[in-house]
């Protein structure tokens, strides 16, 4: 327990010293933009480290794959130099690694589902997906249900998140290959 206790506190240092980093990174954003992207960025990695230090490991896992998802978001509006998004993106991932091991081997949840656990899509072996968080769950059960969705549509349901986090819940959807964008600007809409 005190080696799981001592491990855990040293991720929380790791986290903390990134979170650090992503504070002085969002101060040469331009002033219109630290409120913007900069906010989110902030909640994201401040989540990371909250989740580490109460010990939920899978839960930190999610809020650092939001973290490098904003720091994509931020480098591809050129906020900053590229190579801080660079070494940030790849010390998160190094954290997000770690944070994972430590998630499997001290029992709580893990970030990543296991084969057993049938969460596969058809056709998926070996390639493990990540946990859906809950409007990804709510958007697929509306496909499910409704058979397409439009952007519109969604940012009212989630009238409570920014329209940015709703695009990169859909984002992260697509990659996993759970659903698939049909059309383009106005006409976007959403299918399983």
């Amino acid at each position: 327990m005190t080696n799981q206790i001592f491990s855990n506190f040293e991720l929380w240092q790791k986290g903390y010293r990134l979170l650090m980093a992503v504070h002085r990174l969002i101060n040469v954003f331009p002033r219109e933009r630290q409120h913007s992207i900069g906010s989110e960025l902030k909640h994201s990695a401040n989540g990371a480290l909250a989740k580490i230090a109460c010990s939920k490991l899978g839960l930190a896992c999610d809020k650092i794959l939001e973290t490098l998802s904003n720091l994509e978001v931020a480098r591809g509006l050129r906020l900053a130099k590229d190579i801080n998004f660079q070494i940030l993106s790849r010390e998160y991932q190094k954290l997000s690694k770690e944070t994972k091991e430590h998630s499997n081997v001290g029992g709580s949840t893990p970030y990543i589902n296991s084969k057993k656990s049938s969460n596969l899509l058809p056709g998926e072996k070996d390639a493990p997906r990540q946990k859906l968080n809950h409007r990804q769950k709510k958007i697929v059960q509306h496909l499910k249900e409704n058979r397409k969705i439009a952007f519109g549509q969604l940012n009212q349901i989630f009238s409570e998140v920014s329209p940015r986090t709703i695009r990169l819940d859909l984002k992260d959807l697509l990659v996993q290959k759970l659903i698939h964008k049909n059309g383009k600007s106005v006409g976007t809409h959403y299918t399983l």
